[in-house]
């Protein structure tokens, strides 16, 4: 039966509902595959290299990527909106992409200087110029991959990302031993676009050609430049406090805040990517139908706080012996960092759940609007806390803009899904009570001193999963009739039909 089951998950079939039941199962498992590799890859590389070679890192990477996503074009979300036949539309965007990273890419090379200048940091010229190349490599992707998307096609994306990642790891790795610097990240980084095109073209039949048909790109940005839009808020808003934090403090400081940020994003951001993957396109095939939009939703949202409030409470009590046993000791000053910024993971698991609805719904102008908010916020308090209060100035900042900006969607997306408080309480009310049980029982276990070392973080996490499943059976089974249980029942049916 187990075989059956395990065989069923990477067939497909014509039903979208089912696809996108078994696609959520099947980016589950390669979220958690790639979550295995960069695990490993991360525990390496916190013990061959600084905070100092992250933290430059994070200021070279973030000059790809504000002229990345600056100049983007929203083509990718527009094809998996498009309701024609998109194969049409795929050489046009694939010489587009190539034309638009080669001419960023040779921008940023010459901008280095300037780049290093504003950060007070000579060695960013080198490092900027060298990771320019992966923005170069990166547009000859194989534009067909965007179809395994479109077309509910989970189980080859798996493959591909999974490969992807594994040959990242091993190239960063190799270079982490070889180099014991930052410039082993740089390498990593553009080794990741040479591996993500020769594996697009393995993975994909499709063999695009040079074509550049202006109608067909007109009619794509109608639809993507809400997107595009979008994502030049989101780097703006996401990267504001690396900015903030390049400028006003160290590199060692940014290395602690990008470490504490990656690991309090984990639970949730793993369940938000799989959300993002799976939903929206689901979504745009179900829009018409509100009732339906509706229900799936409200199931979601249960599921995905029955994950995410769990993993989040865990690592909040367990913060220092999580950042020791996965980053070593040199890395504990992140911990109350890592503290503050759990929030703000809860409330990016929202978002990417609300934005797939409007997205899928045609309104990604509300998406933009909540992402303008959480930016105003930014704006505002992010310089005068981060004098306050430093780095934990910052952290503060950006889960108070995050909050607010998840309010907004919320209120906006009940127009286009018909939300009603009741369900939102009763989808997270049990999974919260089930994780403040948890949090008292690692608390104890804490407070006992029985266990020292790395025991302490394998103690508590496997006390506080045992509490958490117990206290969620019974909390579903006397609270809400089973209701959480029923929906895994038949996710599972779903699967099996």
């Amino acid at each position: 039966m187990i075989k059956e089951l395990w065989a069923d998950l990477w067939r497909h079939s014509d039903d979208s509902s089912r696809d996108a039941t078994r696609g959520v199962l099947v980016v589950i498992i390669g979220r958690l595959a790639v979550k295995v590799i960069q695990f490993f890859r991360a525990v390496f590389l916190a013990r061959l290299l600084f905070p100092e070679d992250f933290g430059l890192f994070a200021l070279a990477s973030l000059a790809l990527l504000l002229s990345d996503v600056i100049f983007q074009s929203g083509f990718n979300n527009a094809l998996i909106y498009e309701k024609e036949d998109p194969k049409s539309y795929l050489d046009t965007v694939w010489t587009a992409n190539i034309l638009r990273n080669a001419l960023l890419s040779a921008v940023l090379f010459f901008a280095a200087p300037l780049f290093a200048l504003f950060f007070d940091a000579p060695i960013l010229v080198g490092l900027v110029r060298l990771i320019s190349l992966s923005l170069l490599i990166g547009g000859f992707e194989n534009v067909g991959i965007i179809l395994f998307q479109k077309e509910l096609r989970f189980g080859k994306k798996f493959l591909l990302d999974t490969s992807l990642v594994l040959a990242d790891a091993i190239v960063v790795v190799v270079a982490g031993f070889i180099f014991h610097n930052v410039w082993a990240l740089v390498i990593g980084s553009v080794g990741n676009r040479i591996a993500a095109v020769a594996l697009s073209f393995m993975f994909h039949p499709y063999r695009p050609r040079f074509e550049f048909n202006t109608k067909k790109l007109r009619h794509l940005f109608s639809y993507g430049k809400w997107v595009w839009m979008m994502g030049i808020l989101t780097l703006l808003i996401t990267k504001s406090d690396t900015i903030v934090l390049g400028k006003l403090f160290d590199p060692t400081q940014l290395g602690f805040y990008q470490h504490a940020t990656a690991l309090a994003l984990l639970p949730s951001l793993e369940i938000a990517r799989v959300l993002g993957t799976v939903l929206f396109p689901f979504f745009a095939q179900i829009r018409d139908d509100r009732a339906r939009l509706s229900r799936v939703c409200a199931r979601v949202l249960g599921m995905m706080s029955a994950c995410v409030l769990p993993a989040s409470v865990g690592l909040f009590v367990l913060a220092v012996p999580a950042i020791d046993f996965v980053y070593g000791d040199r890395w504990l000053p992140s911990a109350p960092l890592l503290r503050i910024l759990l929030l703000l993971g809860v409330a990016k698991s929202l978002e990417h759940l609300l934005n797939s609805a409007l997205l899928a719904s045609g309104a990604p102008r509300r998406s933009a609007e909540g992402l303008a908010i959480q930016g105003f916020f930014l704006a505002v308090l992010l310089l005068p806390l981060a004098r306050l209060y430093g780095i934990a100035g910052v952290a503060m900042t950006v889960v108070t803009a995050q909050i607010a900006a998840e309010t907004y969607l919320f209120l906006r997306a009940k127009k286009y899904v018909d939300f009603r408080l009741r369900d939102v309480a009763r989808a997270v009310g049990i999974p919260l009570l089930a994780s403040l049980g948890m949090y008292l029982s690692i608390a104890g276990l804490l407070s006992g001193g029985f266990f020292t070392g790395h025991a302490i973080f394998f103690a508590g996490a496997l006390l506080g999963g045992m509490t958490y499943i117990l206290l969620l059976y019974f909390l579903d089974r006397f609270l809400s009739g089973g209701e959480l249980l029923t929906s895994l029942v038949s996710l599972r049916e779903r699967i099996k039909r």
